[in-house]
């Protein structure tokens, strides 16, 4: 039988490590600057792999900029989308329309 926490934590790891569609990058590497490890991974690590704290922060720096454009672009594609289904409505004079009155503020 499995406890919640043990259910919550799987749950979270699968989620950390799902691939977002706008971005293309887990949750885990929009935060972090790299992909998270996996318990095989573990097996790989060595002291002298860890870079300095300003490589760290160049990296993250591209990294969230290359995020920005990749938001970007799928705004601009969603929107495309969305735009190509717009039907423009041509009004002639003396069409009936309704129009919505709403009052702003008391003067």
């Amino acid at each position: 039988m499995t406890t919640l926490n043990e259910v919550l934590s799987v749950t979270e790891f699968a989620y950390n490590n799902s691939i977002n569609r706008s971005t293309r990058l887990s949750p885990f590497e929009v935060v972090t600057g790299y992909q998270l490890r996996k318990p095989i991974d573990l097996l790989t690590i060595s002291i002298g792999d860890c870079p300095n704290a300003s490589a760290v922060a160049q990296h993250l720096y591209e990294l969230h900029a290359h995020i920005r454009r990749q938001i970007a672009i799928s705004n601009n594609n969603y929107k495309s989308i969305v735009d190509s289904h717009k039907r423009l409505q041509e009004l002639a004079i003396r069409d009936d329309v309704m129009v919505e009155c709403v009052q702003r503020g008391s003067h």
